[in-house]
């Protein structure tokens, strides 16, 4: 009987040790599985801070970029609305030209819708028609000749101003 519990207690140790290996073998495996999983975790928030502070320059420059776009368009849009066009009015006055006329100098005021003119012209007759032509225009208003000169060559030079319409120039 001695005998079969020195067995049974050999057993016992064998098993006890085996259960202890185990254990212990669980224990490592755990804490090292624990110790990993803390580690990646640790990188992970380390990347996706990373990602993040991407995604912020990005988008800041992006927003950056947008509102440099969107101030440009309304600076466009406010230009387009003030925008004086001078082509529909250069295209009246080119239509209603007489030959031998030639505007030299021209100051428009666009806020007044007033225009001065300095003309040269074949003669005096030629001046004094593409005045009245002008001036019998629906289009122009309160003609006035401030000044008038003979040149040398027989050219007559005259200035004269005049208030248009608005749609000359919008």
């Amino acid at each position: 009987m001695e005998e079969k519990l020195g067995e049974e207690t050999q057993t016992e140790k064998i098993l006890s040790l085996l259960i202890f290996a185990t254990l212990l073998i669980l224990i490592l495996s755990f804490s090292f599985l624990f110790i990993n999983q803390k580690n990646l975790e640790k990188k992970k928030e380390i990347f996706q801070e990373r990602i993040e502070a991407t995604k912020t320059k990005e988008i800041r420059e992006l927003e950056r970029k947008i509102q440099l776009i969107q101030s440009q368009l309304r600076n466009a849009e406010k230009m387009a609305k003030e925008k004086y066009f001078t082509q529909k009015l250069f295209e009246f006055l080119e239509k209603n030209k007489l030959k031998g006329i030639k505007f030299n100098l021209i100051k428009i005021d666009f806020e007044q819708n007033k225009a001065e003119f300095s003309a040269q012209a074949s003669d005096l007759i030629s001046g004094s028609k593409q005045l009245k032509i002008l001036e019998n225009l629906p289009e122009i208003e309160n003609l006035s000749v401030s000044e008038v000169n003979l040149e040398k060559e027989g050219k007559v030079k005259f200035d004269f101003s005049f208030s248009f319409k608005e749609d000359l120039i919008k």
